[in-house]
């Protein structure tokens, strides 16, 4: 289980040191520098207007925005970054939370300010959450869920999850999540994630792009936690 991607640091003296770094560690070769702690967020914000220009409208706004409330809250262990390019440009302004690896987009002033202090309503990520990069992406879809109903706290829960089963074209999957939270309480929940054609819509992948999309999205169907599963059984077979 986990609930962050492991993340190391470094101060080199320029840029030109940078590849050799990343080629020893590539490579498995002891590294010639030595990692700095720092227990930071990092926080990258899709500014490149060459790329969409919706990312340079939208994306420098909001930028700026994060640059503000980080001040103003004293966030001193939350680092803003401009990106160059981290896709989803139809949904921008668009962000990715590291070292969690979670993904925004649609981000206005409100829901920015509750991501970077992990405040207010949870209800506010409902429209701009996009996911969270270290799990399946249909495993993503209960992932959403979850944290809605659990809140904040959430954050804090390591999770591991897995596919069980999925049609060819994958509009059909079952999947099961299982989550620790920070207090050792552990649950395993399982969910058909199915494709709700009647809510196609054909959208561009971008700004700059001429032609629009099909896009499905997808709905958690039969959510439920395995212990109330396992529960009903054993009272059906008490019944017989």
């Amino acid at each position: 289980m986990a609930n962050a991607y492991s993340k190391q640091e470094f101060h080199l003296a320029d840029t030109q040191a940078v590849a050799p770094l990343v080629q020893q560690y590539l490579m498995g070769a002891p590294l010639t520098e030595s990692p700095i702690e720092q227990t930071t967020r990092d926080i990258l914000i899709c500014t490149h207007g060459s790329r969409d220009r919706c990312c340079a409208r939208f994306g420098n706004l909001i930028y700026h925005q994060a640059l503000q409330i980080v001040d103003e809250y004293s966030l001193e262990q939350v680092r803003v970054w401009q990106a160059s390019h981290i896709g989803g440009h139809r949904m921008a302004p668009t962000a990715i939370d590291f070292p969690t690896a979670r993904y925004y987009g649609y981000l206005d002033q409100s829901s920015l300010k509750a991501i970077l202090t992990q405040t207010d309503n949870i209800q506010a990520l409902s429209a701009v959450y996009r996911g969270w990069g270290l799990l399946p992406w249909a495993a993503q879809v209960i992932e959403k869920e979850l944290l809605l109903k659990h809140g904040w706290d959430w954050f804090n829960c390591k999770v591991i999850a897995q596919v069980l089963e999925h049609n060819e074209d994958e509009t059909f999957n079952r999947v099961e999540l299982s989550y620790q939270t920070a207090t050792g309480e552990q649950q395993t929940y399982r969910a058909e994630i199915v494709a709700d054609v009647e809510q196609t819509v054909y959208l561009k992948s971008s700004c700059n792009s001429e032609n629009a999309a099909e896009v499905t999205p997808y709905v958690v169907r039969d959510l439920f936690p395995m212990q109330t599963a396992a529960t009903e059984k054993m009272q059906l077979i008490s019944i017989d």
